[in-house]
């Protein structure tokens, strides 16, 4: 669900520009929403008495709770089954909202019903959701018990397990045997989840260009949470985007509301993420080094990769003697042109130039089927977790430029600015 960029008043302050409120109108996809297969197993209602889910083996006695069941008129069986959201405010069934399901194993049409205000009562949510077999998916939202306006957005699909006959059985096999006294329904009448849990927006100021996005890391539908919550400038329109602090994400900092972002070389101040994650205030505050361009002058970090066209490893230090320019990448962000121009620079350099591209991210098998059918003459490898770490990358890809003394000139040069270093340094 993605609407338009909405921009809030716009400054001008000592000739920069700021943004003195941002709205966040982008629901972000997390490198873990096309991987994350949570299955919702469903489960048979044999009275208003329902049992709570928890991972237990089968026969043990569980939490009971009870429900009001909405109408369900047209409705030849009910089942129920759990979604995970930290936004409750009750006793029983603590962590997990409630979903009956008219028709959860005949041939009608099913008919959810999803208790939205988390009352236990069925009978106040609204109309149900059919989910016809032919739809693919249905969706919808989870508000906070304190917030209405703070929510997570669901995806609800069918796990459908085509002709993968041992993979079901093997399922089926773990949901009943950890289902307590519950009759658990089978794997054709269960669901897959998704989440969607980071608002973002795609901001230009000056000649920068990011996406800033905020995340509701504990998944209660708040996003502003300090030591909790997640926020992270990446590069602009990226999806989906890391949730994970390695990789760029930070934790909203306890002591203070304002917070000091970085992306590239320039710095951001903020502040004010409102509870729903869908408005923030940021001020542009200056220029400010990049982690690795502190590198610069220095020995540049050593580290050891694999020659993929040829099935051995190399030391950065074997490349002594000339000049070096290391590239890191991805397959999202370096398009044809990227590599167009790597052979532009290869080419043009006669090969002077050592040119190491390093892939970080992607299969290696997928890496190496690329370069044994592009056949680049230049050295094609992997780049580790520790190199990655070692040169400081805050943003894919990124060059290195190195003398012949593998000390660092200059740091984050694309295929095309090392070019012109070359040729204007000949």
């Amino acid at each position: 669900m993605i609407r338009r960029i909405v921009l809030l008043l716009l400054l001008v302050v000592n000739g920069y520009s700021t943004i003195a409120q941002t709205a966040l109108v982008t629901r972000v996809k997390t490198q873990l929403y096309d991987k994350f297969y949570s299955i919702i197993p469903s489960y048979k209602c044999t009275g208003n008495t329902l049992e709570c889910y928890t991972d237990v083996y089968a026969g043990e006695v569980l939490e009971r709770f009870s429900v009001t069941f909405p109408d369900l008129s047209g409705c030849t069986d009910t089942g129920y089954a759990f979604v995970y959201f930290g936004g409750l405010e009750r006793s029983s069934c603590k962590n997990y909202s409630v979903i009956i399901i008219g028709n959860a194993q005949s041939l009608l049409i099913p008919k959810l019903f999803i208790d939205k205000n988390h009352n236990l009562n069925f009978t106040d949510d609204g109309a149900s959701i059919d989910f016809p077999y032919t739809t693919q998916n249905i969706e919808f939202d989870l508000c906070n018990a304190k917030d209405n306006t703070a929510c997570l957005h669901y995806t609800l699909s069918r796990y459908r397990l085509d002709n993968q006959y041992k993979f079901q059985k093997n399922l089926d096999d773990f949901f009943e045997s950890n289902a307590g006294t519950k009759k658990y329904l089978g794997m054709n009448n269960s669901f897959r989840i998704q989440c969607h849990n980071q608002w973002g927006v795609d901001v230009k100021i000056n000649n920068d260009s990011f996406r800033i996005v905020v995340e509701d890391h504990n998944m209660n539908g708040i996003y502003n949470e300090p030591g909790i919550d997640h926020i992270a400038l990446v590069p602009y329109a990226l999806e989906p985007v890391s949730n994970t602090t390695k990789e760029g994400s930070k934790v909203l900092e306890k002591s203070k509301d304002a917070m000091v972002l970085q992306h590239l070389n320039e710095s951001y101040i903020v502040s004010g993420i409102t509870a729903n994650g869908q408005t923030m205030t940021i001020k542009y505050n200056g220029k400010q080094l990049r982690a690795a361009e502190k590198l610069g002058h220095k020995r540049a970090p050593r580290f050891k990769f694999e020659l993929l066209a040829y099935r051995k490893y190399k030391k950065l230090r074997s490349y002594r003697g000339a000049p070096v320019y290391i590239f890191f990448y991805d397959f999202k962000t370096a398009d044809t042109n990227t590599f167009n121009m790597l052979k532009q620079l290869y080419d043009a350099s006669s090969g002077q130039v050592k040119i190491i591209t390093l892939n970080y991210g992607n299969s290696p098998a997928v890496v190496k089927e690329f370069v044994k059918q592009k056949y680049y003459m230049w050295n094609n490898g992997l780049a580790t977790k520790k190199i990655y770490d070692r040169y400081r990358v805050d943003q894919l890809p990124m060059g290195f430029y190195l003398n012949k003394r593998l000390r660092v000139l200059k740091v984050g040069l694309d295929p095309k600015e090392m070019l012109t270093e070359w040729q204007m340094g000949r």
